[in-house]
């Protein structure tokens, strides 16, 4: 229990504190507490503590700091970084079409599952199976799953050079240069730690959130850490960007790379927009200090970036091998037989047929309201991987998209079709800004603690994927005839 402070020292404390007030530079009182204590803590460490220096009286950390850490470049420096992760992974030169390694990679990957695909298909038919049962196997599971491995080396090139990144300790210069510019928009350097998690898996970056102390400040982080793109989107972004984005070009870089980018930055500037406009009216409050320490520069331990990405693969199979296999079984069945339960030729008059065309016209102002894409966002809330296996079971294997072609090209021919270039945009926006998966909006509601303000979550992620949506669409139809 803690022991009452008596009136002398209060004063002394409360005419300390008014001193800081006064003083403060920043503005910000509780750093400004933080960073004098600190340098009490320094000034008695230095003399007791004797350190080696180099000759320059630098460190080799502290003069790639100056540089990385920069006030002026630390943020350039940032998005530059990021955007070669996205060209590495995404990207190819538009002088020769060159592909980058995360679109060499995808391009075997889908050729060998295209292969596997035309392969069962093939043997099926010889062992005379029967229709549904080819049906099934073909088009349900192997559409489906084989639509989402396809994208599964691009998946892990991203998580590998994030892991380098972290490995090598800049991933905590990048809390420390957003720190500054996050308090302009009532977060702080911890709430971009939670952010930063948030484009690997919305789960563990929203029980991040923990660490911050101010309740009010740590559910505005909650609520935002879903419009950062988790990497189970990524599929989405890389099938609409690829089909509809890489044969433009600016800067002698492929559009597709612009177009995953530009998807990344609209879900960091609605995030900063909404937490604005929340901390200025129903989440205000203080902010948290944020003190952390900048570890040494380092080369990454080779055994550190094998085991991330063993973890990561191992996540992404056990979710092929359950959530999207029922997922895509699911989709297979309720695209196969009506409310009779009898089978049935057409998918438009399937029980999954007659409610996506019950909720399409909520999504044609966002120029996709097609029922196959509002299927696909439906299911898109049980995993977001399922978008792309959703599509690929809709439309592998039929009369005009044979299933020899391989499923995320049957799914890539199909989209070709249904989207144009604005709408495949206004798409990918809604499943950015649209609420994660069920396993997520489950720790979401944990985190907060609150089913109102679980509520109002699912309730403003919609709302802000709805209006992202509608606004690119309609403005972009203006310009885009």
């Amino acid at each position: 229990m803690m022991k009452e402070l008596d009136g002398g020292t209060a004063n002394k404390v409360n005419k300390a504190r008014r001193q800081v007030e006064a003083h403060a530079a920043s503005g910000d009182i509780q750093a400004e507490i933080a960073d004098l204590r600190y340098k009490y803590i320094t000034e008695n460490c230095g003399r007791a503590v004797i350190k080696p220096v180099s000759p320059s009286g630098l460190s080799r950390s502290d003069k790639i700091d100056l540089i990385l850490t920069n006030r002026f470049l630390g943020i350039p420096i940032f998005i530059l970084i990021l955007g070669t992760v996205f060209f590495l992974t995404f990207g190819e030169l538009a002088s020769g079409g060159i592909p980058m390694p995360g679109v060499w990679l995808q391009g075997i990957m889908e050729g060998f599952i295209g292969s596997i695909s035309s392969g069962i298909g093939g043997l099926l038919e010889n062992v005379g199976a029967a229709g549904w049962t080819k049906s099934l196997i073909a088009d349900g599971i192997v559409g489906g799953i084989g639509g989402v491995l396809s994208f599964l080396p691009q998946i892990l090139l991203m998580f590998l050079f994030i892991s380098i990144l972290e490995g090598t300790g800049y991933m905590a210069r990048a809390a420390f240069i957003m720190d500054r510019l996050l308090r302009r928009f009532g977060l702080s350097g911890k709430a971009f730690v939670s952010l930063l998690m948030g484009f690997g898996c919305s789960v563990p970056a929203v029980m991040a959130s923990r660490t911050i102390e101010n309740e009010k400040e740590r559910r505005l982080t909650i609520m935002l850490t879903p419009f950062m793109s988790c990497g189970a989107k990524l599929p989405i972004y890389s099938l609409f960007a690829g089909v509809f984005f890489r044969d433009y070009s600016f800067l002698g870089i492929s559009g597709s790379v612009w177009a995953i980018f530009g998807v990344y930055f609209t879900g960091v500037a609605v995030a900063v927009i909404s937490g604005t406009v929340l901390k200025g009216t129903l989440l205000k409050g203080g902010q948290t200090p944020f003190i952390m320490e900048l570890p040494s520069y380092r080369l990454p331990a080779l055994k550190t970036l094998v085991l991330n990405l063993w973890e990561k693969l191992k996540h992404f199979i056990f979710r092929a091998g359950t959530v999207i296999l029922l997922a895509s079984i699911a989709v297979w069945l309720l695209e196969s037989f009506d409310f009779s339960f009898n089978m049935t030729p057409s998918s438009a008059e399937s029980i999954l047929g007659v409610i996506g065309k019950a909720i399409a016209p909520v999504f044609a102002p966002l120029g996709f309201g097609y029922w196959q894409a509002a299927v696909a966002i439906l299911t898109g809330f049980i995993a977001k991987e399922a978008v792309v296996s959703t599509l690929g079971v809709l439309y592998s294997g039929t009369p005009d998209i044979p299933l020899a072609e391989g499923t995320a090209t049957a799914a890539a021919t199909a989209v070709a079709a249904a989207f144009s270039p604005l709408s495949a945009f206004s798409f990918m926006i809604f499943n950015l800004l649209a609420p994660p998966c069920v396993t997520a909006m489950a720790t979401i509601g944990q985190e907060m603690r609150s089913k109102k303000w679980t509520g109002f979550a699912l309730v403003f992620q919609l709302a802000a994927a709805w209006i992202m949506a509608f606004l690119i669409y309609s403005i972009g139809s203006v310009f885009i005839r």
